[in-house]
């Protein structure tokens, strides 16, 4: 049963954006969610830079761009992710420029790639009824006994706390890395049973280190996610190569100095339709359709000024 936050949203173009992790992880097996096209709404509140800066800006977008009664917070990363390449593709377009230095000619340039091939994992496994896979240890033991780790994708909620526990510890220069201990504290649910965060935190930190990187490796083969390695050609030696491009909040980061195109298109369209179009209604109707109506307008103003143009020059000949 679909939950809109606001009927009205119906009005606006919109899509359903299908989660990689196909719902198996959630309570309610979701897999997918209504989401609106970005708008300059959401774009006004993304080039704010106080916000963007503590990611407040980003947050706030997507609450606003989800259409149904689902927290952001209680997604997977995964399909967040998914919600963030919607958005781009659809605002701005397939490509998504980047700056890259090719392997080949050692040049340095902007080239694109596209975000449809950003395509999502194939599941490997299907996860147990909590959505949680299950891995014995090869080597390490407790008390002669196997150890059995029972673990789970990262919500943006784990993620958030992950990070911002790591920017406190980077603070302290002299401390150790704590990057794969730390993402274990998180993503692993239970150790043999035993669900204390401290207890798995403690024992995580002292795993064989070959016992570890399997660990790693089985993880990264099971859990759900996007191929986030695509195809760059280099525009200086025509070079082709693969690399990987992991998915940000910058797929959808703007600079402050885009609220000024963002003003000047809704000033355009007002301008172009004679006050047909108010500036309220070009900040929300969607970022591909305020650039299509801009480009309509103004190639039908170009065929208003040809025919006059003709007009007067034929006039002119009769006379």
């Amino acid at each position: 049963m679909i939950k809109l936050k606001n009927p009205e949203d119906l009005k606006a173009p919109f899509d359903l954006v299908q989660f990689p992790s196909m719902g198996l992880f959630y309570k309610d097996k979701r897999a997918g969610v209504l989401v609106k096209y970005i708008t300059g709404v959401e774009e006004n509140i993304l080039t704010a830079p106080n916000l963007s800066a503590t990611g407040v800006a980003f947050n706030m977008a997507m609450d606003s761009l989800i259409m149904e009664e689902v927290a952001v917070e209680d997604l997977l990363v995964v399909d967040r992710n998914a919600i963030l390449l919607y958005l781009r593709s659809t605002g701005y377009g397939d490509g998504y420029p980047v700056i890259i230095t090719c392997p080949n000619c050692k040049e340095s340039g902007k080239t694109e790639f596209n975000i449809s091939s950003m395509t999502a994992k194939d599941i490997m496994q299907m996860p147990d009824d909590e959505g949680c896979f299950s891995y014995t240890m090869p080597r390490l033991k407790i008390n002669d006994q196997p150890v059995v780790i029972r673990f789970a994708p990262l919500t943006v909620r784990e993620e958030t706390e992950m990070r911002n526990e790591l920017d406190i510890h980077r603070m302290n220069p002299r401390a150790l890395p704590i990057d794969v201990t730390l993402r274990y504290k998180y993503q692993i649910k239970s150790i043999n049973g035993n669900i204390s965060k401290e207890y798995i935190e403690k024992l995580s930190s002292r795993f064989p280190l070959k016992d570890s990187a399997d660990l790693r490796t089985y993880i990264e083969r099971m859990e759900p996610g996007i191929n986030s390695k695509v195809r760059l050609n280099c525009e200086k030696c025509s070079h082709s190569f693969y690399e990987e491009y992991p998915i940000t909040n910058d797929f959808l980061a703007l600079t402050p100095e885009y609220k000024n195109v963002i003003w000047e298109e809704a000033f355009l369209l007002g301008h172009y339709s004679q006050g047909a179009i108010s500036r309220t209604e070009a900040m929300s109707i969607s970022t591909a359709e305020r650039h299509w109506r801009l480009q309509r307008l103004s190639e039908e103003n170009d065929k208003k000024a040809a025919a006059e143009k003709k007009a007067a020059e034929s006039a002119g000949r009769k006379t």
